[in-house]
């Protein structure tokens, strides 16, 4: 397989092919709201900074979030290249919990979030215990399941065997690396590989872009060895972030992941590409964090994440006492909701276009994680 790798300073042109039928930020829009104001070049945005910086250097606003990305304090559109972006027929995500399958009245707890709009479900510490309540409960063509059980791989293939209803539903499934490669074949060929699961943390995001991308082209290299199509792999990929407490940031490495996501299917000769499958989850409650500061943490985390379009968002249902974790969960769901039903973002597949600080921002994550992708693939 060839890989396209371009240097950083031709990457954006590179962003700019048409191939995968995306959308450019539209400027055909006239708002008579600027007539009415006198337009002022960047040296004067410039000259008006460093005024109010009172004998600062302008550059003392610059922001260096990894080694390798420096940003300016403000962009304006002579020095923005717009970011091409696969268009989505809706940001319809899906809302999320996690379940431990050991935990008491496990099926009792989502059925109760179920009735509250909860519409992926995510298992983990193991299989439960009683699969078959679950099965009668569940409709697996309606809600999307996402097994979480490293190391299960045997005993979930004898349960979608003994009840094969299952595999006609959407499924995300976590496997080890061994697990993945022996049983690849055996699954429903809707069914996704949950790769890898990284958190976005400041000095770490061009290395952790790098990576994700790395994992990927390994697996698509290992099912290729297997006979199966890069066509067909592509659905089979699904990746987690979790969400840092920057809401620009948050959406600038999503948004730089998908965007090289598609530069990956280029290089293994898909014409047809599918969206990424991305589940962003909510960073863990410690028990420093008061329910209010992970309220705050949760809408901003939440907000990014639907701006920035994804699959699924899962939240951190607070750290409540177990008599009090259903109202967490609640809480955590109605939050999604809110920016739903309220806020519309659902509305939008990429809401973050157009803004000259996001749009630069990305482009300085793809060209950078990019680079030290390709070095790690001609290794």
């Amino acid at each position: 397989m060839q890989i396209i790798c371009l240097s950083a300073s031709s990457f954006p042109a590179f962003l700019q092919n048409k191939q995968f039928n995306c959308k450019f930020m539209s400027n055909s829009i006239a708002m008579s709201l600027f007539d009415s104001f006198a337009p002022l070049s960047s040296e004067e945005w410039n000259q008006k900074l460093i005024k109010s910086l009172k004998g600062k250097e302008l550059s003392s606003l610059n922001q260096q979030p990894d080694p390798e990305i420096s940003l300016l304090p403000f962009y304006r559109k002579e020095n923005t290249e717009p970011i091409v972006l696969p268009a989505l027929d809706t940001n319809d995500w899906l809302i999320a919990l996690s379940f431990s399958s050991q935990e008491p009245q496990l099926l009792d707890h989502i059925l109760k979030a179920l009735a509250q709009g909860m519409n992926s479900i995510r298992l983990k510490e193991g299989l439960p215990t009683d699969l078959d309540a679950l099965v009668r409960a569940i409709y697996p063509e309606m809600i999307e399941m996402f097994w979480d059980n490293p190391g299960q791989a045997a005993p979930l293939l004898s349960f979608l065997n003994k009840f094969p209803e299952w595999k006609k539903g959407q499924a995300t499934i976590s496997l080890s690396s061994e697990e993945r490669e022996k049983y690849l074949k055996e699954f429903p060929s809707q069914y996704r590989f949950y790769l890898l699961q990284k958190k976005i943390t400041k000095g770490e995001l061009v290395h952790s872009l790098a990576k994700i991308l790395k994992e990927i082209h390994d697996f698509f290299e290992m099912g290729i060895s297997q006979g199966i199509s890069a066509e067909d792999l592509q659905r089979k990929v699904s990746v987690g972030i979790e969400l840092s407490d920057d809401y620009f940031l948050n959406i600038a490495y999503i948004r730089a992941m998908k965007r090289t996501w598609l530069s990956l299917l280029e290089g293994f000769g898909i014409e047809q590409p599918v969206y990424l499958h991305i589940r962003a989850m909510g960073s863990p409650a410690s028990s420093s964090d008061s329910a209010e500061t992970l309220l705050i943490r949760n809408s901003i985390q939440a907000l990014s994440a639907a701006i920035a379009a994804v699959h699924s968002i899962e939240l951190s249902p607070a750290h409540y006492s177990k008599e009090k974790i259903a109202f967490g969960r609640r809480i955590a769901l109605n939050l999604q909701h809110m920016y739903k039903m309220e806020s519309h973002l659902d509305h939008f597949d990429d809401a973050a276009s157009g803004s000259y600080f996001i749009e630069n921002y990305t482009a300085a994550l793809i060209g950078a994680s990019w680079n030290h992708f390709c070095n790690a693939v001609d290794k």
